[in-house]
């Protein structure tokens, strides 16, 4: 993390991110001057999707969170980029960092870029976990009453992120206070977390 993804990486989806921009591309006429609030509903999911994977690539390379002015910039075909869709798509997005988080965690037995003086047996910097609390924290600031997009669709998002915050801060744990009594080869479940069935303990 930190670092440019590898090029096997990118060059194998490279006809996908040329589909995706051909894509945006076609319907670039069809959103000019009121027509781009008159259709925005038509292509708000595209657009949320493409957002989660721009801000997850983005944060893998660089360890911080495209702006919304960056990630405007960034939306191909000159297509609107609204608020509400980059809000959305930042929610969607940590559903990857957690996806991310708990595979390297049970890959590598730490989280990574682990800092100097800050290290623990497992856990290393937690330096992702942090950043997703603080994401999370930041996200429940936000009031979402003069938006419908929001409205609609914000708390369902922001639970979810909540949970994925959780199974991050469960991994964390499960590797770092138990790790010891795992068996050698275990990983931890990125379904469980918090109130879930123990699989070492059974209470």
């Amino acid at each position: 993390m930190g670092d440019p993804l590898p090029h096997s990486i990118t060059k194998s989806n490279e006809p996908l991110r040329s589909a995706i921009h051909a894509l945006f591309k076609s319907i670039e006429q069809d959103l000019h001057g009121i027509n781009a609030h008159r259709y925005h509903r038509q292509i708000s999911g595209g657009t949320q999707e493409f957002m989660e994977a721009l801000l997850f690539q983005h944060y893998l390379e660089n360890e911080r969170i495209v702006t919304y002015d960056e990630a405007a910039k960034a939306l191909p075909g000159n297509v609107q980029l609204t608020p509400d869709d980059y809000l959305l798509g930042l929610l969607d997005m940590t559903g990857e960092l957690m996806r991310f988080a708990v595979t390297y965690l049970a890959t590598n037995g730490s989280l990574p870029n682990a800092e100097e003086g800050q290290q623990h047996e497992a856990g290393g910097r937690a330096g992702i976990l942090t950043d997703m609390q603080l994401l999370r924290s930041h996200l429940e600031t936000i009031d979402t009453s003069p938006s419908y997009g929001l409205v609609r669709d914000f708390e369902s998002k922001l639970k979810t992120t909540r949970a994925s915050v959780e199974k991050v801060e469960y991994a964390v744990y499960s590797m770092l206070v138990r790790g010891k009594e795992r068996p050698k080869g275990w990983k931890p479940d990125a379904i469980e977390g918090p109130g879930d069935r123990d699989e070492i303990g059974a209470y």
